[in-house]
């Protein structure tokens, strides 16, 4: 009985020794078996420990195998439902990597090397351009251990899978921008006949390339014109908008698809008005509140397209039609004195106009500033409905810290101190920096 007892006792003892030897050989992470394969590729896998891949996310495999011997965006990892293992089935026979592999000339033989890194997947809903290592690129504790250039390699003798091991990570890619649906949205003065057309290109929509649509819908005023915008990251963009009022008139053997250079029938004129801000692009921010509301991208304002200015192009062969929202410009305003003038001065310039409006409103008049005390600036935004306007000024220096007529000295139309009328010019299209006075004198008792 003592010897059967003992026999079940050893060979107790002998089953948990082996038991724990074959754990003791069982390489880190998920064995083959619980892996995907596909006859005549490799399927590399790992463990994530102890992170929760967020749902927006995946882990990325890169290496020279999984793009042709270069190092590009990788290939996705999939999940073993149930298990923490991930894995990517590489199209590449064993016998390829096997070769490339225990070929020193590839890629200095680098061929060993990965990196896995996480990455936004195609359900953060963002375009694709933005999806995988190009989204967000967040390395592995493992991959990102060996620091510099260097990548960690794995050690590989054939057959059609690749242990990665375990890999973990302590930092999450940031949540997806918000995605709203809005109608990006835009008001004329005047109802828009049944030929006309409205087009809003952005960066919104590609600027209205590749076959993405531009053409806004109108509203039973056909006043209001809209765009639709579904899934749009909630962000700034660009954009410009294009009013045809009759398309009927557009030459159809020319640019038939171009919008930007569409001509008239007359062969010379534009056939959109481009509404721009500064001749640029007008820029809209699209908040959260814009979700299933209207987004007025032009804010306040209402399109006159009576107020629309023909530019001819540089050599004069075609004419832009064009509304500039922008409703100032930066004008630079210099004077410049013969001598630094003593500490203490300050410079004004006293007038009407982006000086000092119609009653020469003293409260408005503009601060010049120096860095020498000779050459004295100020830059102002100044309406663009003055442009073409005779302005009126005089210069004037003093010993105060505010403005007073009454104190120090001035200079007008011949650029002697108190002596003769005002000073006047015209403000030019497209000018934006004057030169009021050089060499300016303060009287000789005050100079010494």
């Amino acid at each position: 009985m003592k010897k059967k007892i003992l026999a079940i006792l050893l060979s107790v003892v002998l089953v948990l020794g082996a038991v724990a030897v074959l754990a003791a050989c069982k390489p880190d992470g998920p064995t083959p078996g619980e892996v995907p394969t596909e006859e005549g590729k490799v399927t590399f896998y790992c463990t994530i420990e102890g992170y929760e891949v967020p749902e927006y996310a995946s882990p990325f495999l890169q290496g020279p195998y999984t793009s042709g011997g270069k190092w590009q965006p990788g290939e996705e990892m999939k999940n073993v439902e149930g298990t923490n293992i991930w894995y990517a089935i590489i199209d590449i026979t064993p016998e390829e990597l096997l070769a490339n592999y225990n070929d020193e000339t590839k890629d200095e033989g680098k061929w060993s090397n990965y990196m896995v890194d996480l990455g936004y997947n195609a359900k953060s809903g963002l375009p694709e351009d933005k999806q995988g290592e190009r989204g967000s690129y967040l390395k592995s504790d493992e991959t990102a251990a060996p620091g510099g250039t260097d990548n960690p390699s794995y050690e590989y003798t054939g057959g059609n899978t690749v242990n990665l091991g375990t890999q973990h990570f302590t930092l999450n890619p940031i949540a997806p921008p918000v995605r709203i649906s809005t109608d990006a949205t835009v008001q004329f003065t005047e109802a828009l006949g049944a030929n006309a057309e409205v087009q809003i290109r952005g960066g919104f929509n590609n600027w209205g390339n590749d076959g993405v649509e531009a053409k806004a819908t109108p509203g039973a005023d056909r006043k209001t014109w809209s765009l639709h915008l579904d899934g749009l990251i909630v962000s700034s963009y660009e954009f410009k908008v294009l009013v045809c009022t009759d398309t009927t008139q557009i030459k159809q053997d020319e640019h038939k698809d171009d919008a930007w250079n569409a001509t008239l029938e007359d062969g010379k004129t534009k056939a959109y008005i481009e509404v721009n801000y500064g001749g640029g692009n007008i820029n809209y921010a699209f908040k959260n509140r814009d979700n299933g509301s209207p987004a007025y991208i032009l804010g306040d304002a209402v399109l006159d397209l009576s107020t629309a200015v023909e530019k001819p192009n540089d050599d004069n062969t075609v004419i832009n039609r064009q509304i500039d929202l922008q409703d100032s410009i930066e004008i630079t305003f210099s004077v410049s004195f013969k001598e630094a003038l003593p500490d203490g001065y300050t410079v004004w310039i006293g007038g009407n106009g982006p000086f000092g409006g119609s009653d020469w409103n003293k409260e408005l008049f503009p601060q010049m500033t120096s860095t020498d005390r000779k050459t004295w600036t100020v830059t102002l935004n100044v309406d663009k409905a003055l442009i073409g306007t005779e302005i009126e000024c005089k210069v004037c220096a003093q010993q105060t810290t505010a403005f007073d007529w009454d104190v120090g000295y001035n200079w007008g139309e011949n650029g002697e101190e108190h002596a003769g009328g005002n000073y006047k010019f015209t403000l030019a299209e497209g000018k934006t920096a004057y030169t009021l006075f050089e060499n300016l004198e303060l009287p000789a008792a005050t100079a010494e």
